[in-house]
């Protein structure tokens, strides 16, 4: 586990509801807490592959927590608690609510489409090399499926909608 100290000045964008997007999808948990004018911490949310997206504070496949900035003169302290099963770099970026739910609408539908796309082309190599009884082509679409396996797996979508629907059914 890494524990990240993170201070913003009250100023640090120009909008009250922001975004901590972390860009490594592979982390388990990220939970985020903050500390309250008494001094305790309580926790602000959560995100990770771990938990189920309505267990996630911002319910979409990308791994990311809100956080509400005060506009007054106080620095605003949170601490981010990360969880790695892999060894994994850590890029966090604190960007606008608005501009976030824009830039994942976008990457939502191009990561659809392309995994579509994919997918679709995957069935019918393998399902014309079982047809044709072709080793090439069923071996070629065999490795195509592993591919979007791999592809879902790293984008963040397959353990978002994918494995854990799989997992409790």
């Amino acid at each position: 586990s890494v524990w990240i100290d993170m201070q913003f000045p009250p100023d640090i964008i120009n909008a009250k509801n922001a975004v901590l997007v972390f860009k490594a999808e592979q982390l388990n948990s990220i939970n985020v807490y903050k500390k309250n004018e008494g001094g305790s911490w309580t926790e602000a949310g959560r995100t990770g592959e771990s938990f189920y997206l309505n267990e996630r504070t911002l319910p979409t496949w990308r791994t990311a927590v809100p956080v509400y900035l005060s506009h007054t003169s106080a620095l605003c302290r949170y601490r981010v608690q990360l969880y790695a099963s892999n060894a994994t770099s850590i890029n966090v970026e604190l960007i606008p609510l608005a501009e976030y739910m824009r830039l994942s609408s976008i990457l939502t539908f191009f990561t659809g489409s392309s995994t579509g796309l994919l997918f679709i082309l995957s069935i019918i190599i393998l399902t014309g090399g079982i047809f044709f009884r072709d080793s090439f082509y069923s071996y070629f679409g065999g490795v195509t499926l592993c591919l979007l396996g791999h592809i879902l797996c790293i984008q963040g979508t397959g353990p978002a909608y994918i494995w854990n629907f799989l997992a409790h059914t």
